[in-house]
């Protein structure tokens, strides 16, 4: 189901819920469960599953996780808030509280914490200070990194002989870590990501991202004056690429017959391919085999069905499905073959294929660098972040005040 279905009672999955949860916990030794957010949001309580109203109906304890990467204030009046407003059954569940994100001296959030504490009688368990941006970005740093248009200058080769990717970043953008930490560091590539309230600079290439609610999105990228960009873009020769509903984004007409994103609506697309999206109640990921039409490439991803999408230039599909040849291809190619969209994610995680896409967006670039691609595989990086993200949690968080409020959830135990 969608989390913004409005005519799904979503209290009655509850008992489903429930069995999940037990079969996750009988194979392990501790299940860390996340909320989704706006845990304050007393006007959605009873509908609530997956932060208070799960752990009332499941019988834990609840940990608060906030963020001040605002500043302390923001921090302090979202917990103290937060704690207001709740029920008081709610809130004897709560027995802790956790800050990341501090800028600058985390020690400095010390009074900002006690006096969270104090109001709230939480017990602190720990404040963490904002991860600075190393030499292997995280997608999220390299925002930040690429909001100054001089750090971008800086950054472009001399001679000209980077590709430059552009990637709008529309409100909600879905699964941004996912769809670009494999290209951020490569070499002979210049990836900038262009926040709301600046116009997309001249690039080769523009890759146009998922968002959680195609329309939404659509929505913004107008608001923007993106979408005259993209259209310019593409006028001057230059290539398109749409990942999901970035890809949906790009036809003529997108439908919403079933109020999925908000009230029943149809809106017109960019117009930069010939297909149209019927958008779905239901979405799934299913892992499949892919290969290039003109290549003998093989890898693998994930098929993302977010809707139906079709029309005359899914005739000149972006990828073949080896794993399912009765299959139609997966995604489109305008004519002129300058745009191109895709539902699927992963794919730039293997090599040879993030090679060959980069190929087909910029068939007439010659790549700085690219010979001397560094072979370590993504799965290394990534232990690699994981063991430094841990590292860091633990000198900041207390893992042992966490694990001594694990215990057998009430709900195991209930007759």
């Amino acid at each position: 189901m969608n989390g913004d279905d409005r005519q799904i009672d979503r209290s009655d999955l509850m008992p489903t819920i429930l069995r999940s949860f037990r079969a996750v916990a009988e194979d392990a030794d501790i299940v860390l469960v996340d909320g989704e957010g706006a845990v304050g949001d007393v006007a959605q309580r009873d509908r609530d599953i997956a932060n208070m109203g799960f752990a009332q109906a499941a019988g834990v304890d609840v940990v608060m996780v906030t963020e001040a990467s605002r500043g302390s204030g923001s921090a302090i009046a979202s917990l103290i808030g937060t704690h207001t407003i709740m029920s008081r059954h709610d809130e004897a569940r709560v027995k802790g509280v956790i800050v990341n994100s501090v800028l600058r001296n985390s020690e400095k959030f010390t009074p900002s914490m006690d006096a969270i504490c104090a109001f709230t009688g939480w017990g602190s368990l720990g404040v963490a200070p904002l991860i600075c941006p190393s030499s292997n970005k995280s997608v999220y740093e390299a925002t930040q990194l690429f909001t100054s248009p001089l750090r971008q200058d800086e950054t472009r080769r001399s001679d000209g002989s980077d590709v430059h990717i552009v990637v709008p970043l529309p409100p909600a953008t879905d699964r941004l870590k996912e769809d670009f930490d494999p290209i951020l560091d490569a070499p002979g590539l210049h990836l900038t990501f262009i926040s709301p309230g600046r116009p997309l600079p001249l690039c080769d290439v523009i890759i146009l991202p998922g968002s959680t609610s195609v329309i939404t999105g659509l929505t913004a990228l107008r608001s923007e004056g993106w979408s005259i960009d993209i259209i310019g873009h593409v006028r001057r020769g230059g290539r398109v690429l749409g990942l999901n509903e970035g890809y949906q984004m790009l036809g003529h007409s997108i439908a919403d017959p079933y109020g999925v994103d908000g009230p029943p609506v149809t809106v017109t697309g960019l117009g930069l391919l010939d297909v149209a999206t019927i958008v779905h109640r239901r979405k799934n990921r299913e892992p499949a085999r892919f290969a290039f039409p003109s290549k003998t490439i093989e890898f693998d991803a994930s098929q993302n069905h977010i809707g139906l999408t079709a029309g005359p230039d899914c005739t000149r599909p972006f990828a073949r499905i080896v794993s399912a040849p009765s299959k139609p291809g997966e995604g489109a190619v305008s004519a002129s073959g300058n745009v191109m969209g895709v539902c699927m994610h992963g794919l730039f995680d293997d090599e040879k294929a993030r090679d060959a896409v980069l190929g087909l967006l910029a068939p007439h670039r010659k790549r700085a660098g690219a010979s001397s691609i560094d072979k370590k595989s993504l799965d290394t990086a990534l232990e690699q972040s994981l063991d430094s993200l841990a590292e860091h949690v633990a000198a900041h968080i207390d893992i042992e005040g966490l694990l001594a409020l694990a215990r057998i959830p009430e709900c195991f135990t209930r007759s």
